[in-house]
């Protein structure tokens, strides 16, 4: 083969590619006609939080996040060395761990602070 031979043959080629290319645009305009788009529900969303997220959220440290984690209080999903939770995880395990405290009661438990429990009696 010659030198314009070849040219020819690589044009030839590259107006193959190119009209497979058009029909293969085409089939794809064609399916995308025929497709409905479908967008993700707002209510089946649920918020992540990371460990920081949590710390925040919870006022509490990383490592009684962690502690929590280890004992098994917290459901927890890793991503690489990433840890995440899921919030209905976090309600749940707020509605466990976190108890409302009757305000008289506290207030008594911190009068009586540091005393015996003779002086209590």
């Amino acid at each position: 083969m010659n030198e314009q031979q070849i040219l020819r043959h690589i044009s030839d080629c590259f107006q193959k590619i190119a009209s497979r290319l058009d029909e293969q645009q085409e089939s794809i305009g064609e399916l995308l006609q025929r497709v409905t788009p479908v967008e993700p529900s707002p209510q089946k969303q649920e918020r992540i939080y990371d460990t920081q997220d949590l710390c925040l959220f919870l006022n509490t440290s990383k490592r009684t996040i962690q502690r929590h984690r280890s004992l098994g209080l917290l459901p927890f999903y890793k991503l690489g060395r990433k840890v995440f939770y899921k919030e209905q995880d976090v309600r749940e395990y707020m509605d466990h761990e976190y108890q409302k405290v009757d305000k008289r009661e506290k207030l008594a438990e911190l009068a009586n602070y540091g005393k015996s429990i003779d002086d209590i009696r």
